[in-house]
């Protein structure tokens, strides 16, 4: 239950609220509840059928594959951040800050069996599975973390605290049962409705999806299996003695069992007839349940069909626009919560006022093409809303120019005016006057 309030906050707190203050508490109030609620909560019990789905469902993994590649090869940047009015930053790459440097060396090589690829993707991998991911930061004492370990999420359990929320963690694994304190581990997860403790995956949403596409794939390898053919009965009007049916049902599956044995002509005997009892197979349009289950899951994930290998109604351009829509809609939001999280509860152990950031200059998909970004710097240099240095800073991060600091429209310096934001108009030469002329013969001939 929640602390009483002494007697003081209790006479103070009226006012405080009449001069518009919220009175101060060290703590929540629901979290002490709120924990004795969760100490019965565990890991979640399916976690185990979602992670193996992405090695028996075909879409779980194409989807998953996707995303959790192309995460990994954009490259983290730490930054650190001036004490300045702009709050401006600069990238940390060799310093002789021995945290930082640590730092550099932990995210490039997380530990001797991972590289910085595959810290990333075990890390969105699992996220998309379970919705959880777990890092084992390994440090001694109070110093930075020296390596770092992705742990599987179906064999970690979350141990509620009442004031912190988290007591401990508890790490299943060979039967033993090995306690990291909070410290230790950095939680990566996903929001839950029903859980205070743990993610949710889009797995669960479309689980029944999933399951649906993985009863139709082994009723067509079954189906196949038995030779294209679908179950039928044998009839007769006959009493059958029990070694009769025996020889009957064996006979039966030796000639005619299996997909290699398909279409022979069967010869029945003892007055037996053959009736199918099951709707065919093109009946049941197991294309179209199949197209629908895959359109399922891969929403569910976030992934066009285009970014997945599939064509059937792409050309190039709506193609190149599904891969900038999986980009913007899907990945940046992903990769912001990724790096909010680095940045909250990681960083901070190597020194204050670190940011990291994903680099997405690097992804093509989310770029201007060369034409549309010359055209766009030219059009705004030309009109004088930008300066060359401008320009080149924005659109090709180049450093500055002699002289390009100076606002020119159509080539032509201007003079600003100082403390106004008032420019003296360039003065028309004989070339600028000929250009007008030969526009407005132009207009005149189309009207």
């Amino acid at each position: 239950m929640p602390e009483k309030q002494s007697w003081l906050a209790k006479r103070m707190e009226p006012i405080i609220r009449d001069w518009g203050y919220a009175p101060i508490r060290e703590t929540s109030q629901a979290y002490p509840d709120l924990a004795e609620t969760l100490r019965w909560e565990v890991t979640p019990p399916k976690t185990l059928d979602y992670l193996q789905t992405y090695e028996r469902a075909i879409w779980t993994y194409a989807a998953i594959y996707r995303i959790c590649t192309s995460a990994s090869k954009v490259p983290f940047r730490v930054y650190k951040k001036r004490i300045t009015k702009q709050g401006q930053r600069e990238e940390i790459t060799d310093s002789n800050n021995p945290n930082l440097k640590l730092l550099n060396q932990v995210l490039a090589r997380p530990n001797p069996y991972m590289t910085r690829f595959d810290l990333w993707e075990a890390t969105v991998a699992y996220l998309e599975l379970a919705g959880n991911t777990y890092w084992e930061l390994v440090a001694e004492g109070d110093k930075p973390p020296e390596e770092i370990y992705v742990l599987r999420p179906d064999r970690m359990t979350v141990k509620p605290e009442a004031k912190e929320l988290v007591a401990s963690y508890v790490f299943n694994v060979n039967g033993r049962k090995i306690i990291f304190q909070p410290e230790d581990i950095l939680h990566f997860k996903y929001f839950s409705p029903t859980s205070d403790l743990y993610g949710t995956s889009a797995n669960a949403a479309a689980e029944k999806s999933i399951i649906l596409d993985l009863y139709a794939l082994a009723f067509n390898a079954r189906f196949f299996k038995s030779g294209a053919r679908l179950m039928g009965v044998l009839e007769t009007d006959r009493h059958l003695s029990e070694k009769t049916y025996q020889r009957l049902d064996r006979k039966w599956r030796e000639r005619y069992g299996g997909s290699e044995k398909a279409f022979r002509t069967a010869i029945l005997e003892e007055g037996l007839k053959y009736r199918e009892i099951a709707s065919k197979h093109t009946d049941m349009e197991f294309i179209q349940q199949r197209k629908m289950t895959r359109e399922e899951v891969l929403a569910a994930y976030g992934v066009h069909p285009a970014n997945v290998g599939l064509f059937e109604f792409s050309n190039y351009a709506n193609a190149e626009a599904q891969k900038k829509l999986f980009w913007e809609d899907t990945m940046v939001p992903k990769l912001i919560k990724l790096q909010e999280t680095v940045t909250t509860f990681f960083l901070p152990r190597f020194g204050p006022r670190l940011v990291g950031e994903f680099d997405l200059s690097v992804i093509q998909a989310l770029q201007e093409s060369e034409e549309t970004k010359s055209k766009t710097a030219c059009s705004l240099t030309d009109s004088g809303i930008m300066t060359r240095n401008e320009a080149r800073k924005q659109f090709y991060n180049l450093p500055g120019t002699p002289g390009g600091d100076k606002i020119t429209i159509r080539g032509k310096y201007i003079t600003v005016v100082e403390g106004t934001e008032e420019a003296e108009p360039a003065e028309l030469t004989q070339e600028d006057l000929r250009d007008i002329k030969a526009a407005l013969r132009r207009q005149r001939k189309k009207s």
